[in-house]
């Protein structure tokens, strides 16, 4: 299976304010005449112009030239935050080279030079200069768990974890910075380290609860049932109310959904934990399609104001669903500030573009010039994914090259490219994109999950498809979406035997609609037509709009597939009550 670019972490880099203070007497480090200070400050306008009108390089540029002219950190923090955001990693590591000779000690500039040695694939000198931070006062104070959580989301857990991993500091010996690291190791697909450190944060006096906790859902993605199941008791025996669901969400984790829904409607009785029981039980219902419970227990959460924006989403979702596209609009521009904006403004875009609004739809989801280089990114592979949904595969492919002029060496943006041109059917330009890429990063999971999927499900040199799979599964031993790869890769090696329990598991981890297709078609073609239909099932009632799915489905049980028909009422998203 190939990652979508939502499905990795973006290397997001250090975020040093919206836009630049220009310089002043006094501001730098060094003395420089009112001539060198006036032309820096006119480098930095001009910079910060070319950043609002999308021309990265010219604002790497125009910084550059200005830190040449004065030594100050602050315009050297702007400087490497603008080239890691925008790709360009080696400008981004002068510059950095340069704020830490002003500052050497400045923990922000150490950030930025892991952030830097990360993006080079330096692992051992990333880990060196992490020590360096982690030992500094400034994180000393503020907590070696915030660091690691800080960490984690500038740079994705999948490219931290290796580095922390080899981290020598004795403040990743404490009970708390294990159990982080164990959450890491969880986020970055490493269980077999993440139980390792929750047994170690157990024994140096760590938080019993959380521990446990994370003990039991490690154990249950390694598959130990019996083992998660003790962890997940012992963690509600702890903390009856943080680990209310350790149980639950330890037998979704084995595969025993419904031991999970039954566990989850005895805690529905419970005051405590009612709402949030409320709020799986109807995800629970979405899930499978039945869409007159899902309403019903959504619309009960409406007068939860914790509980209300996810309420609104979803009763949204199954107008949606249900092809009442006003009710679904109507619902899904009322998230508008909420942390489920940006999702809700993806699925109104869907069916503004379905409808033939264009412009519309590209309008939700576009970002303005004052927003951060970050966002803008996302925005544009968005609309370029947006496009080729929707069918429109020119233009997508249009959008994604437009996007690459502004950003030449954005990974992201390289990465986009490549899955779009497959998708588009230019198999040989897209196999050729990713080469290039991991030349360049040949450690990147992703890059090699993506490069062996694409040969293999092309049929093309399968012995080097399976290499690539397995060395991505080596630095992400738990992913589901490589565990599917390397089961996709052996059934299309003529064994479909050992690659069924490959693709019953990543299904288990991750019920993803392109695992599905992969597990059902090795399920029907291994014999077990009932197996398929089930997984089939579930993965269309998930995941209807999976294109994947639906023409694996379509080739063998297209009555599996019908067109979207109203089964009951639409409900307001607002008030709950009938349409």
């Amino acid at each position: 299976m190939i990652m979508n670019v939502c499905h990795r972490p973006l290397r997001q880099v250090l975020a040093l304010g919206a836009c630049a203070a220009l310089l002043a007497h006094g501001a730098m480090a060094g003395a420089a005449d009112d001539r060198e200070l006036a032309d820096a400050n006119a480098e930095v306008l001009g910079a910060e112009v070319a950043l609002q009108g999308g021309d990265c390089a010219a604002a790497v540029r125009g910084y550059a030239d200005a830190l040449r002219r004065v030594a100050d950190a602050q315009l050297a923090g702007r400087a490497a935050s603008i080239a890691l955001d925008c790709g360009l990693v080696e400008r981004a590591a002068a510059a950095v080279a340069r704020w830490r000779a002003i500052a050497a000690d400045d923990p922000d500039a150490l950030r930025a030079q892991v952030r830097v040695q990360i993006a080079r694939d330096q692992n051992d000198a990333a880990a060196h200069t992490l020590a360096t931070l982690l030992a500094s006062p400034a994180v000393q104070k503020s907590g070696t768990v915030a660091e690691i959580a800080s960490l984690a989301q500038l740079a994705g857990p999948a490219h931290v974890y290796p580095v922390l991993a080899i981290t020598h500091s004795p403040a990743l010996e404490a009970a708390d910075a294990r159990l982080a690291l164990g959450e890491l190791a969880m986020d970055a697909w490493h269980f077999k380290d993440a139980a390792a450190y929750a047994t170690q944060a157990l024994a140096r006096g760590g938080t019993p609860a959380a521990a446990q906790e994370l003990l039991a859902r490690a154990a249950a993605g390694l598959g130990d049932a019996d083992a998660a199941l003790a962890a997940a008791r012992a963690a509600r025996a702890a903390d009856p109310r943080a680990g209310a669901f350790a149980e639950v969400d330890t037998l979704e984790l084995l595969g025993r959904d419904e031991e999970a829904r039954a566990g989850t409607e005895t805690l529905r009785g419970e005051e405590a934990t009612r709402n949030e029981a409320e709020r799986r039980l109807g995800l629970f219902a979405f899930e499978r399609a039945d869409y007159a419970e899902a309403q019903q227990r959504f619309a009960a959460l409406l007068r939860d104001p914790q509980s209300a924006p996810l309420a609104i989403y979803y009763l949204a979702a199954i107008a949606e669903r249900r092809g009442d596209r006003s009710v679904a609009l109507r619902g899904y521009a009322l998230l508008g500030g909420t942390a489920l904006e940006g999702p809700a403004r993806r699925r109104a875009a869907r069916l503004l573009l379905a409808a033939g609004e264009r412009e519309e739809a590209l309008g939700l989801i576009a970002e303005n010039a004052g927003s951060g280089i970050a966002a803008r990114v996302a925005a544009e592979l968005a609309s370029a994914e947006l496009l080729m949904d929707g069918g429109a595969s020119a233009d997508a492919l249009k959008q994604i090259e437009a996007t690459r002029r502004r950003f030449p060496e954005h990974p992201e943006v390289a990465y986009q490219r490549a899955i779009l041109l497959e998708r588009a059917g230019d198999t040989a330009e897209a196999i050729r994109a990713l080469e290039a890429q991991h030349r360049a990063h040949p450690r990147d999971a992703t890059l090699g999950n993506a490069l062996g999927f694409i040969l293999a499900d092309h049929r093309r040199d399968l012995a080097r498809a399976e290499k690539l799979i397995r060395v991505a599964l080596d630095a992400e031993p738990d992913n589901p979406a490589i565990l599917d790869s390397l089961g996709w890769v052996t059934y299309r090696g003529g064994q479909p035997a050992a690659a069924l329990p490959l693709l019953e598991r990543a299904w288990r981890l991750y019920h993803d609609g392109d695992i599905a297709a992969h597990y059902g078609e090795v399920s029907w073609a291994s014999g077990a037509p009932e197996q398929a239909r089930a997984i089939w099932k579930r993965a269309l009632a998930a995941d209807p709009d999976n294109a994947t799915l639906r023409d694996t489905v379509k080739a063998h049980l297209p009555e599996l597939v019908p067109p979207p028909a109203p089964q009951a009422p639409v409900l307001d998203p607002t008030t709950g009550t009938p349409i």
